[in-house]
């Protein structure tokens, strides 16, 4: 019934938030692992590195992703409803002066499926019933992400 703090690090990571509003980091620095990230009930802030398998549960969730998800190892989001649930999308804007191009593509096998992209590069894939616009998704920047959510360039287990 707390708000944890769940940070995979290095290796094949499962993180359950359980109850609470709980914060869950599934990025890592070096070569992409995949982790499960599983918010359960809660209000919570689920941060998906390259690869990982994202599913938000109860509550209205906040999924985040950015430029540290490599090319060609999208995050799959699962459970992800865009009336309840926000994807934010964080950019480096140390190394970027200007937003980075979003755009929306619907999988062209699977129309509940939607590809989110930054700068041409597939970063997630979302997973609803519900058609995705790019209304749905809110920019931020790095130093932004840290204020409001206490997330540094990449995270590294405790």
């Amino acid at each position: 019934m707390d708000d944890d703090t769940l940070v995979g690090g290095a290796g094949e990571d499962t993180l359950f938030g359980g109850w609470g509003d709980d914060l869950l980091d599934g990025r890592e620095d070096g070569v992409a692992e995949q982790d499960f990230l599983n918010g359960g009930g809660g209000e919570d802030n689920l941060v998906a590195g390259s690869e990982d398998i994202v599913t938000t549960g109860m509550g209205a969730d906040n999924v985040i992703i950015g430029d540290w998800i490599m090319p060609g190892e999208e995050a799959q989001v699962y459970d992800f409803d865009p009336m309840e649930d926000r994807l934010i999308i964080v950019f480096d804007d140390q190394a970027n002066a200007s937003e980075p191009e979003i755009t929306i593509a619907r999988d062209g096998l699977d129309p509940d499926v939607s590809h989110i992209l930054m700068n041409g590069e597939m970063i997630a894939a979302v997973h609803s019933a519900l058609s995705m616009s790019i209304n749905d998704l809110m920019i931020m920047t790095q130093s932004d992400a840290a204020l409001f959510f206490g997330i540094g360039e990449t995270a590294t287990a405790a």
